[in-house]
């Protein structure tokens, strides 16, 4: 589709969650909001760490993706106008911003509206500046090594507040990597499926194709492997601060949920990637990644939904059509700079 049925299908998507605002519930509007934009920001940001990364690495798997990340990048000024409903919305989704003397206990110090404001700007004028950095930096090199530790931290402190704030008596300190890591996967699932699906085709040799799909496996058995570890370690210590998290989770119907997640964002696709003549096949990983990308969706439903939803597994039309409705607009600002940079292609040849 061209980046104008994107924009359409995204302004009807924004409509029906006004409309859905103005008949329903404003706060399962507020979650829908808060999922599909925390989706495509991690899309961006993914992107933005994974060009960072082949700056540094080099190395010919970065070649047909490239311009791929370079396009999800485009969208973050729209990412970052599109955050202001959350703001505007934030008592709506957030436990501590709804003046309950004991939303937020111990925490209230950090845990306040004006100062999630003045962190959320931060982080994201923080963002918007590393992007502009990678792109007009001459020492690009330095720009990068420097810019993923910007990265990293800045994003650990959004997931605590974005994320780990809808429940706020949660304690964790490794969420922030696992978030960051489920945003490269996404990325690079993102960057695979379009890539293979383009029209024109877009060439990927077999071994660009193994070397990306060993890639989808790093991040994937990172990923994992972060995400066991914190849950192992909730688990053993069996402390409120940390199991009140995973309650909700692992207690009531939302099990099912995790059970999907473990076949279709972590079982499946790693026996499959394990399979050297698979990933080497464009349209074959091409449709693991797909497979993968639309786990990672259900991967950001899985942090927020449950806390806002903890009796058991709740989705509403409502989650479907403001990822439609974002991500109709991220897609048209990424198709926008798809048909730009092949534009720039064309005439460098």
């Amino acid at each position: 589709m061209n980046r104008w049925t994107w924009l359409g299908l995204g302004v009807l998507g924004l409509i029906a969650c006004a409309a859905a605002a103005v008949w329903q519930q404003l706060a399962d509007v507020m979650q829908a909001y808060l999922l599909a934009w925390l989706f495509f920001m991690g899309l961006t940001l993914g992107s933005l760490g994974s060009l960072m990364l082949y700056e540094l690495t080099g190395g010919q798997w970065g070649e047909p993706v490239r311009d791929r990340f370079k396009a999800a990048v485009a969208p973050l000024p729209l990412l970052v106008l599109l955050f202001i409903p959350v703001v505007v919305g934030m008592s709506h989704l957030f436990p501590w911003a709804q003046d309950h003397p004991h939303a937020a206990e111990d925490k209230s110090w950090y845990l306040n509206k004006e100062f999630f404001v003045i962190r959320a700007a931060m982080i994201l004028l923080c963002w918007l500046v590393l992007a502009w950095w990678w792109h007009r930096g001459r020492r690009r090199t330095a720009a990068c090594s420097v810019g993923l530790i910007i990265y990293f931290v800045s994003m650990t402190v959004a997931a605590v507040d974005w994320i780990g704030s809808l429940e706020p008596r949660w304690h964790s300190t490794v969420l922030g990597m696992v978030v960051v890591t489920g945003q490269g996967l996404g990325a690079f699932a993102f960057a695979v499926t379009t890539t293979a699906f383009a029209r024109p085709p877009r060439g990927m040799t077999q071994t660009q194709c193994g070397d990306l799909g060993n890639l989808l496996l790093t991040f994937l058995m990172t990923w994992m492997y972060l995400a066991f570890m914190q849950l192992l370690i909730s688990w053993a210590e069996d402390l409120p601060r940390e199991t009140v998290w995973y309650l909700p989770r692992l207690k009531t119907s939302w099990y099912f949920l995790a059970i999907v997640l473990l076949v279709a964002e972590f079982a499946l696709p790693f026996a499959l990637l394990l399979s050297r003549s698979l990933k080497r096949d464009p349209r074959t990983l091409a449709a693991i990644a797909g497979l993968m990308l639309l786990a990672n969706w259900l991967d950001v439903s899985w942090y927020v939904i449950p806390s806002l939803h903890p009796a058991g597994l709740t989705f509403h039309w409502v989650d479907f059509a403001a990822t439609v409705g974002i991500g109709g607009l991220w897609m048209a600002g990424w198709a926008r700079r798809v048909e730009q940079l092949e534009v720039i292609d064309g005439l460098a040849r």
